[in-house]
């Protein structure tokens, strides 16, 4: 009985060790995966300072941290500022971390926004600065579902944020400052075929 106990006592030491060490030893393969991912699907110049995970303080979930995140635009809005934020935390269950886009929507736990500023612009041409995302090649890869996206939130927060919104054609702005925001939701984009 004794050494039933001492091999499940090692086993766990041993998965606790690799669960604190794993995010330590893959950082800045960590932060390459994060910006080739963010590169191949926007067209926007995005820079942050850190991107942190760990796998132990929230387990069975994932945490994964990006820090001063800056987000500035391409043509027509060259060297515009998007969005910067102090945070953005997310917290997923670790198998989420290798799904793939065929396997379902995305679940995260929790997803929180500490001090960001957002800034939504449209031209006079009706162009519009948020429309960052790349054109998917998904037609040409039958594993990924091209009528539908879906990220099932199951908590989020935004906290001393703000926003701006420019609407050029309309001679419209709008202002929202000191925002404050919580609450949970599966959030869908259907494509028409």
């Amino acid at each position: 009985m004794k050494k039933i106990f001492k091999i499940v006592g090692i086993t766990l030491a041993i998965i606790i060790v690799a669960l604190l060490v794993t995010p330590w030893l893959f950082q800045s393969q960590i932060q390459e995966i994060v910006k080739r991912f963010i590169n191949e699907n926007v067209n926007a110049k995005v820079e942050f300072s850190d991107v942190s995970l760990s796998l132990l303080s929230s387990f069975p979930k994932a945490k994964v941290s990006v820090d001063d995140l800056v987000i500035t635009t391409f043509e027509p809005f060259k060297d515009e500022t998007l969005v910067t934020a102090k945070s953005i935390a997310f917290e997923l269950p670790i198998k989420e971390l290798f799904k793939k886009a065929s396997e379902g929507p995305l679940v995260v736990n929790s997803f929180k926004i500490n001090e960001a500023l957002l800034t939504l612009k449209t031209n006079t041409l009706g162009n519009t600065n948020y429309d960052i995302s790349k054109a998917s090649d998904s037609i040409n890869n039958p594993e990924i579902d091209n009528n539908s996206f879906s990220f099932d939130v199951q908590d989020y927060a935004i906290k001393n944020s703000a926003l701006t919104y420019i609407d050029e054609s309309s001679s419209t702005t709008i202002y929202i400052t000191e925002l404050n925001h919580s609450g949970k939701g599966v959030f869908l984009k259907t494509f028409p075929n």
